[in-house]
């Protein structure tokens, strides 16, 4: 049968397309053609790669699991048991959780991809069939204050100007917390 879902890798050299019957095909994007072919057991698989491109997860909607591949090999390395049917899964921006919404039990799995074991579900409503996610937030970095130094004499005063900079552009405040 037909394509169900696709992902591409990091630098897009490799399209891996899940099928109904056919396992994952893996497309070569220069050359544009199948260049391996990932057996999957069972039917209805879905794919989704980790953003570092280091992890393919195939879901099985025939077998209730989930399989996961070394790209580099195309080998699967293990599976993890998620049961009921497995829909469109989903990695989040971080790469560290696979997202696996599940038709029949109406909850979503979530699966730590370190360590491949299911951390917890949640629970959902009836019908739910797909993850998506939008783009990651902006990070937000810690200010930076610049190195500096001052030698006095005991009871001497001597005014001092503290800078710093935040990488995301926004004010830096100062408090002293404690006298010297």
């Amino acid at each position: 049968c037909g394509p169900r879902s696709m992902a591409l890798n990091l630098d897009g050299s490799r399209l891996y397309v899940a099928t109904d019957s056919n396992g994952v095909q893996v497309v070569d994007t220069a050359l544009q053609a199948v260049i391996a072919n990932i057996p999957a057991p069972g039917v209805g698989h879905h794919v989704s790669m980790t953003p570092d491109g280091s992890k393919l997860f195939i879901g099985n909607h025939g077998l209730g699991e989930i399989a996961v591949v070394d790209p580099r090999t195309n080998a699967i390395t293990s599976t993890t048991e998620v049961g009921g049917r497995p829909a469109i899964i989903g990695v989040d921006p971080s790469g560290r959780f696979l997202y696996v919404p599940n038709n029949t039990l109406d909850a979503a799995a979530v699966i730590d991809t370190a360590t491949n074991q299911v951390l917890t579900t949640i629970p959902l409503g009836a019908g739910s069939g797909a993850v998506a996610f939008g783009p990651a937030p902006p990070a937000n970095d810690p200010p930076v204050a610049d190195d500096q130094g001052v030698l006095l004499d005991e009871d001497e005063a001597t005014p001092i100007t503290l800078t710093a900079t935040d990488p995301e552009g926004g004010d830096v405040t100062f408090s002293i917390v404690d006298s010297p």
